[in-house]
C-alpha cells in the first residue's frame, strides 16, 4: 500500500486551495494511506472537513529549523513511499531530500527542484491548480474543484442546528483580513448593510480587531435583523454559519475558500491581492476587482496606509453583486 504524505499550508484559505491536489491523490490511490502536515489551528482544524484525509498531523514549531526538524522525523516515523511537498519552501524539499524517501513532487522554479524527483511548473494560474499540478506530476488525474462537502459527523450536527434556527434570505459579511490591506473599511460594511433591510445579515470575523468592528457596527446600522457572531464560531461553527447563507460577502480570506468548499457563492472583494491566484475557486462566485496600477502589491503595499484598492469598491456595487443571488 502506498504511503503518502501531503505537506500542507500554514494558513486556512491556503489549506483549503490543496483540496483539490488531495482529492486526485485519494482518486489515483483509494486505498492507499494519505497524511498531511499543516499548520496548527484553523489550517489543522479546517482540513478535518476533507475526507480524502487519514491523519492530520500539526505542526508543534514556528521556527523554519524546528518544522523542518519535524518534517524530518514524520517522513522517518511515517514510512511514507511518497511526499508531496504544497508550499514553496526549499527548506522542505531539502528535508525530505535527506530522508531519502524516493518520491518527492514539488513545484519547480521555486528553489525546491534539485531536491525533487518529480516537479510541476510554476505558473501564473490560480493556486489551487499550481498546486493540482504537483499531485498531476506524481499522477495522472483530471480537475477537481472543491467539492462541497463535510464529514458525515459535521453534516448531521449541522442538520441539527439549522433545523433549530433556520435564517431565510441570510446574507454573510465576514470583516475580517490576516492583513489590513485586504479589509474592507468599516464605513463601506455599515453602508451595505444599510442598504439592504429587507435581507437577514450575520457578521463573521475573529480576533480583537474584528471585535471591535463589529461593536461599531453594531451600534452604528439601524438594520431589523442584524446578527453578531464575530469572535463566537469555531472552524465547525463558521461551516454551520456558511452552510446558511445564500451568498458570503468577504475579502481574499480564509472563510472565502471554506464558503467554495462548501457551495457557497461568494461576493470576493479584492485589491491587494490578484483573484486570478488567490480567488474563490469555483463557478458561483463573483469577484470586485479594480486593479489599480498599484495592485497587486500583496503583502508590500505602497500607499502608507491608504488602501485605496478597498476603499474604491463602494457599498452600491456590492449590494448589485449581492442582489444577484436573491432573484425576484
Amino acid at each position: 500500500m502506498e504511503r503518502i504524505l501531503v505537506v500542507n499550508m500554514n494558513y486556512m484559505g491556503d489549506a483549503l486551495m490543496t483540496v483539490p491536489a488531495m482529492s486526485a491523490l485519494r482518486r489515483a490511490y483509494p486505498n492507499s494511506v494519505i497524511d498531511t502536515i499543516a499548520g496548527t489551528g484553523a489550517a489543522a482544524d479546517v482540513l478535518k472537513f476533507v475526507t480524502e484525509i487519514n491523519a492530520i498531523i500539526p505542526r508543534t514549531s514556528h521556527s523554519s529549523f524546528g518544522r523542518c526538524r519535524q518534517l524530518y522525523q514524520v517522513i522517518r516515523n511515517g514510512k511514507y513511499d511518497t511526499v508531496v511537498i504544497l508550499p514553496k519552501l526549499p527548506a522542505y524539499a531539502l528535508t525530505a531530500w535527506l530522508t531519502r524517501i524516493p518520491l518527492r513532487a514539488g513545484l519547480s522554479g521555486t528553489g525546491m527542484d534539485a531536491f525533487l524527483t518529480h516537479k510541476a511548473t510554476k505558473s501564473d494560474a490560480h493556486l489551487a491548480d499550481q498546486l493540482l499540478a504537483v499531485a498531476e506530476s506524481v499522477i495522472q488525474a483530471d480537475r477537481n474543484c472543491m467539492a462541497p462537502g463535510l464529514g458525515k459527523e459535521v453534516k448531521d450536527e449541522c442538520a441539527v442546528e439549522l433545523q433549530e434556527d433556520v435564517v431565510p434570505n441570510l446574507v454573510g459579511i465576514h470583516i475580517g483580513s490576516t492583513r489590513e490591506q485586504k479589509r474592507w473599511p468599516n464605513a463601506r460594511v455599515e453602508q451595505l448593510i444599510q442598504r439592504i433591510p429587507d435581507l437577514a445579515v450575520v457578521l463573521l470575523g475573529a480576533g480583537e480587531r474584528d471585535i471591535d468592528q463589529a461593536t461599531a457596527l453594531i451600534s452604528s446600522c439601524k438594520h431589523s435583523n442584524l446578527r453578531n457572531m464575530v469572535g463566537s464560531t469555531d472552524i465547525e461553527a463558521l461551516a454551520m454559519v456558511i452552510q446558511q447563507c445564500r451568498v458570503l460577502v468577504t475579502g481574499d480570506s480564509g472563510p472565502m475558500h471554506l464558503a467554495s468548499y462548501l457551495g457557497v457563492p461568494t461576493v470576493a472583494l479584492f485589491g491587494s491581492t490578484d483573484p486570478k491566484v488567490t480567488g474563490p475557486y469555483d463557478s458561483r462566485s463573483s469577484v470586485i476587482y479594480k486593479s489599480l496600477p498599484c495592485a497587486p502589491c500583496n503583502s508590500h503595499p505602497s500607499c502608507n496606509g491608504a488602501f485605496t484598492c478597498m476603499q474604491t469598491i463602494d457599498a452600491q456595487e456590492v449590494e448589485a453583486a449581492v442582489r444577484l443571488y436573491f432573484p425576484e
